[in-house]
């Protein structure tokens, strides 16, 4: 390292008011010149370094230079010697800022274990809390069942990639992932990726955030107030159900928070469901037998991503008529402007783009994109606004069995069932139904963990 050097012109001397410095690191061959006046103290130039360096307290740093066989202390009111030994530095560079405490990461679902692997790729020292006994998250390892599979596609799905690490390079190959994994591959990708990364060793499982408090300790007695006194005191508990509840609690620096979106199931009970005669469940979990669904008539209740889901399961397992029961239209993705809005490299279309390029598949229908509720627009459909509450659901098997009618959607809501039907608040009656599947959204966990 050499800053600018001494003001200084041709066939002159060097001017008597300013000196070269040269500040060697101790232990290592690493320099720094610094151009300062003759008159430059030593403590200026620890605070210069301190700064440079991102050190809190420039009392942290020592200067040494040699006198005969020996080395002296430089002191703060001395002025600067012209060659001397840095100690308390171990680099001229920027450091990067260390804490007193780990990191912590609560929640092991997707977004968790993303942000686990980035510490591991940081050096970063931090404990990972999940509230269940496995990694995965609630939305695959509860919400999700043994047909789940995941709307978009795959190569977006994959914990390892980072377009700064490797990028594309690092994707698996669709052989062993698929374009559309079920949920025990996506859960045995992260059980993978854990291991392959080593945030198993980081993780406290069947354990909850349950409080957090901030502690802020005194202002630190140097020139700055060290941030690093600052630091959240989390209390945890265990969640396992053989043994005794423990708590415990850890001190942490900095808290990355993913409880999850799908936690709490929506859950409802009609009048005359007691009579009704058929299966009745809600299609996430193992709450629904879809084996039974060959060759019969099926209604779904919702219109959101989990709706779009069930949906094709039913259709996969070879249901005869699926009547589907939407409060509100809601879009869906066809899978072809899935992927363009997945792959865009640089700036997502517009909503207007993202509306005409899905209109071919809805006008198979006779539905037209722009006029569903979410959408708002201008007179002349080029510029849109799209606010909707529910997931997207990507799928273009939904579209497919409703275009050969397999499928139908019903726009009203259930009023009550009677035997082996279901009345609406239209007046409508679906008679000869044999099983209804509810789906109509979750809440999010506002908890700590």
């Amino acid at each position: 390292h050499q800053l600018a050097p001494c003001p200084k012109r041709e066939n002159q001397l060097m001017s008597s008011g300013w000196k070269d410095v040269t500040l060697k690191i101790y232990g290592t061959e690493e320099k720094l010149i610094v151009p300062l006046m003759v008159s430059t103290k030593v403590w200026d130039v620890k605070v210069m370094l301190a700064e440079m360096a991102g050190i809190s307290d420039p009392a942290t740093i020592d200067f040494v230079f040699k006198v005969g066989p020996s080395y002296k202390r430089h002191r703060n009111q001395d002025q600067i010697n012209t060659n001397l030994m840095v100690k308390g530095l171990k680099s001229f560079d920027k450091a990067a800022f260390e804490w007193n405490h780990p990191y912590v990461v609560i929640g092991a679902g997707m977004m968790g274990l993303r942000q686990a692997m980035q510490y591991q790729r940081a050096k970063v020292d931090f404990v990972q809390f999940e509230r269940r006994d496995v990694i995965g998250g609630n939305a695959w390892a509860g919400i999700a069942n043994s047909t789940s599979k995941l709307q978009t596609e795959g190569p977006h799905y994959q914990l390892q990639y980072d377009p700064m690490d490797r990028g594309v390079e690092a994707l698996l190959p669709v052989e062993k992932y698929g374009y559309w994994p079920t949920r025990d591959d996506i859960l045995q990708h992260m059980r993978d990726m854990a291991a392959e990364w080593g945030v198993t060793a980081h993780l406290r499982l069947s354990t909850e955030v349950v409080s957090m408090e901030i502690v802020k300790k005194p202002a630190s007695t140097t020139m700055a107030p060290d941030l690093r006194d600052k630091h959240y005191q989390l209390t945890w508990r265990s969640r396992r159900e053989e043994e005794e509840p423990e708590e415990g609690v850890l001190n942490c620096s900095c808290i990355c928070q993913f409880p999850g979106c799908l936690v709490v199931p929506h859950r409802k009970t009609w009048p005359g469901e007691e009579v009704f005669g058929g299966q009745i469940g809600y299609g996430f979990s193992e709450e629904f037998d879809y084996t039974r669904v060959r060759g019969e008539k099926v209604i779904i209740i919702g219109m959101g991503a989990f709706a779009h889901e069930n949906v094709r399961t039913c259709v996969e397992c070879g249901v005869g008529k699926v009547y589907n029961i939407a409060r509100r239209f809601n879009l869906i993705l066809p899978r072809v402007v899935c992927w363009w809005v997945n792959q865009s490299a640089h700036c997502m279309p517009t909503a207007a783009m993202v509306l005409d390029a899905m209109s071919p598949m809805y006008n198979m229908l006779g539905w037209d994109p722009w006029s569903f509720d979410a959408v708002s627009h201008n007179e002349e459909r080029t510029v849109a606004s799209i606010k909707q509450y529910t997931r997207w659901g990507v799928s273009d098997v939904y579209f497919l069995s409703i275009f050969f009618g397999k499928a139908e959607v019903v726009h009203s809501e259930v009023k009550r069932f009677m035997p082996r039907a279901v009345a609406l608040v239209n007046g409508r009656v679906l008679k000869d139904i044999d099983h209804v599947i509810k789906v109509i959204g979750f809440a999010g966990d506002f908890g700590v963990g």
